[in-house]
């Protein structure tokens, strides 16, 4: 009975023994860790844009028209034959040339009656004088020889006019566009003649938009480009803006001068007018791309020792692929144009390229 004691108690022992390894193994096992071991962030790779403070201009572009800067069409003031057409159409004429003339029949007889007239007037005056001087002729003898000598030059003198508005001629210097008559032909009064342009300076005719016009002076200085010569800048100057605007566009006509002497530009050609609203020197442009939009503000990340930083920024006008930017960025800071999508403030990163 003893014995059996005895191994009851053993088994007991052992029991206990291994109810407690059992709890100190749980009590190690469930012992938190001294520290938190965290992967480290690899930086991210991006490629920058250095910053260069420049002149920008606020520009306004805008399709305009070529017109001759005078064109006129001159048409004949008496009726009759033409009796000379000196020109051809693409003759270079200069002012005061003789184009065209036309000659009337009962004009010429009415200017030798009228030369008549006035030489018969002029030997009465003559007459009446010499006997004024003799004393013996009378005051009234002596003014109705000055009245009707008066009246015969007048009338010489119409006569004379109206047959040097038989002559054509030209008002000023310019290129004959058209011929509307040929010689031998009968015109009557105001039948087109010749139609004379000056291309020496052409007008590049535009329309500028309401919320604009008060932005520009007469004097201004425009760029004008043309497809047909790609890269090549002609200057031109405001020289009209029209007091109001048209009905149909609400844009005012505006005028713009451009020299020609060359002759290179031809009315009729379409040119694109590039117009300065507002200059700010000492400004950045930025590419459009590199700025994050959300809702409520725009941003942009530049790179500064390693890490990205995130600047709010105030933004303006477009001009083509870039934005100008009011504030936020500052003259050789290093844009982030690259690999800024995923970017977050403070991420390290890693410059793989800087960009021109």
């Amino acid at each position: 009975m003893k014995k059996v004691f005895l191994n009851l108690l053993v088994v007991a022992a052992i029991i206990a023994g291994g109810v407690g390894v059992a709890i100190v193994g749980m009590t190690i096992r469930s012992r938190p860790s001294d520290a938190v071991i965290t992967p480290e962030k690899k930086p991210l790779n991006i490629k920058v844009q250095v910053l260069e403070a420049r002149m920008v201009e606020d520009e306004l572009a805008l399709m305009g028209t070529f017109e001759a800067w005078q064109d006129i069409t001159l048409s004949a003031i008496n009726q009759g034959v033409i009796a000379l057409q000196s020109v051809v159409e693409g003759d270079v004429v200069e002012a005061d040339q003789v184009l065209s003339r036309v000659d009337n029949g009962e004009l010429l007889v009415t200017l030798a009656q009228m030369q008549a007239q006035h030489e018969l007037a002029q030997s009465e005056l003559q007459r009446v004088e010499q006997m004024q001087d003799e004393g013996i002729g009378t005051p009234q003898a002596m003014d109705r020889a000055k009245t009707d000598y008066r009246v015969a030059y007048v009338n010489l003198r119409a006569t004379e006019i109206k047959i040097d508005d038989g002559l054509l001629t030209a008002k000023f210097g310019g290129i004959v566009d058209t011929v509307y008559q040929e010689e031998g032909e009968w015109v009557g009064v105001g039948t087109p003649m010749v139609r004379l342009v000056q291309v020496d300076r052409l007008k590049l005719v535009i329309g500028i938009p309401e919320r604009d016009v008060v932005r520009f002076d007469l004097g201004d200085v425009v760029d004008i480009q043309l497809d047909a010569y790609p890269g090549e800048v002609f200057a031109g100057t405001i020289y009209q803006i029209a007091a109001t605007a048209e009905e149909s566009t609400l844009t005012f006509r505006t005028e713009i001068a451009v020299d020609n002497t060359d002759r290179r530009l031809k009315p009729g050609m379409i040119a694109q007018a590039r117009l300065v609203r507002e200059a700010f020197p000492d400004s950045i442009m930025v590419p459009l791309f590199s700025l994050i939009s959300t809702e409520d503000t725009r941003h942009a990340f530049v790179e500064d020792g390693g890490v990205a930083r995130q600047r709010e920024l105030e933004v303006g006008f477009l001009q083509g692929t870039e934005i100008f930017v009011r504030s936020g960025l500052e003259h050789g800071e290093r844009l982030i144009v690259v690999g800024h999508r995923d970017l977050r403030d403070g991420d390290l990163v890693d410059v793989r390229e800087v960009l021109q």
